[in-house]
């Protein structure tokens, strides 16, 4: 499950986001940059229970 919220992950997504095609609707980019946002918050917390 951490192997997820990994940045080299975040940044594969943000790419795959960039890469995607004009016909996404603004709602799955609007979806998957809350995504990318929990994944972050996820990654963090992770990190202060260490």
């Amino acid at each position: 499950y951490y192997a997820i919220a990994t940045p080299s992950a975040t940044q594969h997504l943000l790419l795959g986001l960039l890469e995607a095609p004009p016909s996404w609707s603004p709602d799955a980019l609007d979806a998957a940059v809350q995504l990318v946002e929990l994944l972050r918050a996820a990654e963090d917390h992770a990190t202060g229970m260490r």
